[in-house]
């Protein structure tokens, strides 16, 4: 993959500052440049929307606030067949992340 470029939306603030010191290392170790559009919380979710409901496909991935994961539902890939759908592909494994999130979902 190296050479791709993988465009991500995300929030801005700390959190999303600390995220984009750690992808260093992920391009470091794969090749692949991560390019990240920071936008307020309003702005997101309006971008969000436009995106998906139009299927423009701005962004390669997103982070969203969970209170909008019902709205979002319907756009999302379900990886739980990953293995059987995609050949080639590793099954989803879940079973070293953290329960509560989990459970929250």
């Amino acid at each position: 993959y190296e050479g791709t470029t993988l465009r991500v939306q995300t929030g801005t603030g700390p959190v999303f500052d600390a995220i984009k010191t750690l992808t260093a290392d992920f391009t470091a170790a794969t090749g692949i440049a991560v390019e990240f559009t920071g936008l307020s919380y309003t702005e997101s979710y309006q971008k969000l929307i436009l995106d998906l409901t139009s299927g423009s496909a701005s962004f390669d991935a997103f982070a969203f606030a969970y209170q909008w994961k019902t709205e979002m539902a319907p756009y999302m890939a379900d990886l739980s067949n990953v293995a059987e759908e995609v050949e080639g592909a590793p099954s989803l494994a879940l079973d070293d992340y953290p329960g509560d999130v989990m459970e929250v979902y």
